[in-house]
């Protein structure tokens, strides 16, 4: 089967991504992270992932990206327009482990 899915995520939560993906036999995905340190400098986020989307564009039907806002301050948004990308609801990447609720209450 060809590789129809990328997706980009956060080096904080590709070990689960990638553990979750071979449990399901999700041999579509193409996946890729970015250094977790990027949480450290989170206007850094925004160039890295396009950087990255810059690179496969063209290459795969869907484009995801599993970070939340992750401290972008909105700043990923026109990032993921641009490509026609779809990222992780939420404040943080670190949200969906906890629930939103749970991490709103953090």
């Amino acid at each position: 089967m060809t590789k129809s899915t990328y997706l980009l995520v956060c080096g904080a939560i590709a070990r689960e991504v990638l553990a979750v993906a071979a449990a399901n036999g999700w041999t579509h995905l193409e996946i890729q992270a970015l250094p977790a340190i990027l949480h450290n400098h989170p206007d850094q986020i925004p160039g890295r992932v396009d950087e990255k989307l810059t690179s496969v564009a063209g290459q795969y039907a869907n484009l995801l990206v599993g970070y939340g806002d992750c401290g972008t301050g909105g700043m990923l948004e026109p990032i993921l327009e641009k490509h026609g990308a779809t990222r992780l609801e939420g404040p943080h990447c670190y949200s969906f482990f906890a629930g939103a609720a749970v991490f709103e209450g953090l």
